[in-house]
This record gives C-alpha cells, structure tokens and sequence, in this order.
C-alpha cells in the first residue's frame, strides 16, 4: 500500500512539476508573442518612413518615356524636349538613362511648381511616341498599376473611368486606395442635414 502511495505521490510532484514548466513555456510564448508584435509594428513604422523619405527623393522627378534620349548630354535633351514639345522652359538638375531597351529617362525638375506645370501640360505629347509621368515609389507604381487595371476593365464594359493618384473617378464618383484593404473605396456618402424649419 506505501508502494502506490509512493508511486501516486510521485506521479502527482511529475504532474505539478510538468504544469509549472508548461506555465512557463506559456509566458515564454506570450512574452515572444508580444515582443514580434512590437517589432512587427517597429518595422512597419520603419518601412513607412523610408517610402516617405524615398516619395520626397522622387518628388521632383518624372520619368520619360519613348522619347529616344540617348546622347551623351541627356540633361540638355530633357530641356529641349520640354521646351519644344510640352512648352516648358526649366533647368533640370539631373536626368540619367534608366531602361536603354525602353528608352526610359529619369529626371529631376528644378522645382515642385514647374514640374506640376509639366505634368498638367503633358496632354501635348498626345498622338507623339513621347509621353512622361510621375516617378513613383514601389509600392505607388503597384497601386498605379492596379488601379489601372481596374480602369481598363471597367472602360472595357463600357464604363468611364479615369484615373487619378491612388485615386480612379468611376462612373462620376471618386474612388479612393485604401492601402489597408489593398484595394478601391467608395468614400463614405454624408447625408445632407435636414434644414430646420
């Protein structure tokens, strides 16, 4: 009887000492759990300050395309191409030969108003090989190239649709990117106030 008395109190130490290792291993857990939630939002806030730093690098910027700028001074090219085709004079600071293959040129505009003049003169380039647009981020260019995407399916169907910055006017209603969803949304509708009488 002092046998299974023994073996019982035995088995029972093993029990007590099996549950306060497994309380252990549960803190253990839900310490790491908690420490990758830190580091998981920490990289996160990492990754969105640098696509704010790399945004503000490109602000300036814009990118040309099919417009066979090749030679040597590529900067003077840039200049006379605006001047001649966009009609825009302005000194650019920095253009380089980003795709030889696609004849796609980067550059850097002197200042913020004269770029936005060039982008808002773009439309005569319309019918030329030429054509230039915003030099976006990585994840700008997804999100351009989805909304995109959507657009053309919709004028597909037969659907106007127009697309903006993280933005696509649909049918006569704006579409916002909601980068949380990944995807197009219909801003909230606002009823309008009930005049008091």
């Amino acid at each position: 009887m002092n046998e299974v008395k023994n073996m019982f109190k035995t088995l029972m130490e093993e029990i007590a000492e099996m549950k306060r290792d497994q309380r252990a291993y549960q803190t253990e857990v839900t310490t790491l759990r908690e420490e990758n939630q830190r580091l998981t939002e920490r990289l996160e806030r990492v990754e969105q300050h640098l696509e704010k730093l790399e945004k503000a690098e490109r602000r300036n910027n814009i990118v040309i395309k099919g417009g066979k700028l090749q030679g040597s001074e590529i900067t003077a090219e840039v200049e006379e191409l605006l001047k001649n085709k966009v009609g825009i004079q302005t000194k650019i600071q920095e253009a380089r030969l980003v795709s030889e293959k696609y004849d796609i040129v980067v550059a850097k505009i002197e200042n913020w108003d004269t770029k936005r003049a060039i982008m808002k003169q773009k439309n005569k380039l319309k019918g030329s090989e030429t054509f230039n647009e915003d030099d976006y981020t990585k994840q700008e260019s997804e999100i351009q190239k989805k909304i995109r995407g959507i657009a053309a399916a919709e004028k597909g169907k037969g659907v106007e649709a127009k697309v903006g910055y993280k933005k696509m006017i649909w049918a006569g209603e704006v579409w916002h990117w909601d980068t949380k969803l990944d995807k197009l949304v219909k801003p909230p509708s606002h009823p309008k106030e009930n005049p008091k009488n």
